[in-house]
């Protein structure tokens, strides 16, 4: 019984952690394929319009922090919150299936985590109540 026990443990376990750092997304409508957390980044693949992914990210970036830079054509907006610099990238994957990556680091090339995870997912759930 407590080598079942044991074995049922150590395979929880095993798969606990099979699952840190790719974990699927259903937010919004469903437009997140798929989500994927880094050291310093969150990035997913969402199927929309690139002109509707623009504008979204742009808006709720600029409302977290100041931009500090933008290129439509190059789908890049770089931004500034206190020592944090922000950066969001989106890379045409088909038609309509972008790629929307946002990574944060501190001075010194700390990361932020939590504020590229923050910022994805609310650029996610803007583009669900459009």
């Amino acid at each position: 019984m407590r080598k079942n026990l044991f074995l049922l443990s150590v395979c929880f376990w095993m798969l606990s952690l099979s699952f840190i750092g790719c974990v699927p997304v259903l937010i919004g409508t469903g437009v997140v394929t798929g989500y994927l957390a880094t050291k310093d980044s969150a990035s997913g693949n969402i199927e929309t319009s690139f002109d509707k992914l623009w504008e979204v990210s742009l808006r709720v970036v600029s409302k977290r922090a100041e931009i500090t830079d933008r290129d439509k054509d190059l789908g890049l907006i770089k931004a500034k919150k206190g020592k944090d610099q922000i950066t969001v990238k989106i890379k045409e994957l088909t038609e309509h299936s972008y790629n929307l990556k946002v990574t944060c680091r501190k001075a010194l090339a700390l990361a932020n985590l939590k504020l590229a995870q923050d910022i994805f997912t609310k650029i996610v759930r803007n583009l669900g109540n459009r």
